[in-house]
């Protein structure tokens, strides 16, 4: 698969994320990154689903994913 496909699936799958929260405004880059990693095949879905539902410390705030704290590569503007 080359770069535009790739692009290509994300793109769709950022959608339908989009549209199976209710459409909602300002979560672009959150969509994209999940479809991101959905997608890029270097992360399971149970590895996904896990990262999701980690516990937070003891009285602390939820962990963070590295993948969430990692800046931006570069993409497309997304349009939804």
């Amino acid at each position: 698969m080359n770069d535009a496909d790739l692009t290509a699936r994300i793109c769709q799958r950022a959608y339908q994320i989009w549209e199976n929260e209710g459409r909602p405004s300002g979560r672009q880059l959150s969509h994209w990154l999940q479809a991101e990693l959905e997608l890029s095949g270097s992360f399971t879905t149970q590895a996904l689903k896990s990262s999701k539902t980690k516990k937070p410390p003891e009285g602390g705030a939820p962990v963070k994913n590295s993948a969430q704290s990692r800046p931006p590569s570069k993409r497309p503007p997304l349009s939804h």
